[in-house]
């Protein structure tokens, strides 16, 4: 199901954006464990048989913990004119935080779901820049459109089990989104050529030999650093 929604948001309704808000402290590095796995997988540019796909095959993914980016790109999110969907989950119970904190990561959790749902109507921001004595010109800066495709995964608690079941079910979405591009989930060539290349600057960075090699930008700045170790050899 959650990749179905995803080919159907990415693919048709081209929303190449996707962002993972997980509303506990625990699950803080479960946005970078799936920014590899998606974009790894599934960043491709052919497909099995070799012909170039006309349209993304993964989607640009990002994300942080709690309501740490409610300050930093929510604003984007809510009255950006970017497409994207996201996932906010939230555990219902969260361990030993302290039991007010809790409440108040869960009630943001739910406020920024609704409010990704809802948006304020044009009604809405003229009602509230009059109640502000403010000229009704300046509705437009409290209109959000909502509408915007997101799922909200919540479950009893960050343990073994529940965490196991939460990274299957984004791996098997990743592994049938690759099933229905037509695509190898499973190949990483995009990152050999860097180590490839890595393998070969790292001699030059030793010895100062074959920087010609190079292209100009990247042997000027092999050539800066060399400068700037001359201990390095």
């Amino acid at each position: 199901m959650m990749a179905l929604l995803y080919f159907w948001n990415m693919r048709l309704l081209g929303r190449e954006r996707h962002l993972v808000l997980p509303y506990s402290q625990r699950l803080e590095h479960l946005p970078d464990f799936l920014q590899q796995l998606s974009k790894e997988s599934n960043g491709k540019g052919v497909d099995l048989q070799g012909q170039k796909l006309t349209a993304a095959s993964a989607p640009v993914l990002w994300g942080s913990a709690g309501t740490i980016g409610q300050h930093s790109y929510y604003q984007l999110l809510h009255q950006g004119n970017r497409s994207f969907t996201a996932d906010i989950i939230l555990p219902l119970q969260n361990g030993r935080v302290d039991p007010d904190a809790h409440r108040k990561l869960a009630a943001n959790a739910l406020a920024q779901s609704s409010a990704l749902l809802t948006g304020r109507s044009a009604g809405e921001a003229l009602a509230l820049a009059r109640e502000r004595g403010q000229a009704d010109s300046f509705a437009a800066h409290y209109e959000m459109p909502g509408n915007h495709s997101h799922s909200l995964i919540y479950f009893q608690t960050v343990m073994p089990e529940t965490l196991g079941a939460l990274l299957a079910a984004y791996e098997h979405k990743t592994f049938f989104l690759a099933q229905m591009l037509g695509i190898n989930a499973f190949d990483q060539w995009g990152v050999e050529l860097g180590k490839v290349i890595g393998g070969k600057i790292l001699n030059m960075l030793a010895t100062g030999t074959g920087l010609e090699s190079l292209d100009d930008a990247t042997a000027m700045a092999a050539r800066a650093w060399r400068s700037a170790n001359p201990d390095a050899d």
